[in-house]
């Protein structure tokens, strides 16, 4: 098995296991979805030579897709609020 498909195996089980915790969180997440491009930056960083602690690397792309799921959260209020206004 290469490296490639460990690194997939693992982030494979790691989305499910957030699915689960998703789901007895009564389904509302405060994150993104993990996307195309965060896996491959997960990719990345988990097969450097000099990688990063996993969990420094998890905890990261945590934050980051909390952060996006806020602002995406922010800018569909700010549309509504703009949309109620000029009615």
């Amino acid at each position: 098995m290469t490296l490639a498909m460990a690194v997939h195996v693992c982030l494979t089980v790691l989305r499910a296991r957030e699915l689960d915790a998703e789901k007895a969180e009564n389904g509302s997440s405060q994150l993104i979805h993990l996307s195309l491009a965060e896996i491959r930056r997960l990719i990345t960083r988990l097969a450097d030579r000099r990688p990063a602690p996993v969990s420094h690397i998890l905890h990261w792309s945590r934050w980051r897709r909390r952060r996006q799921y806020q602002a995406r959260v922010s800018k569909h209020r700010c549309s509504i609020s703009r949309r109620v206004g000029r009615a």
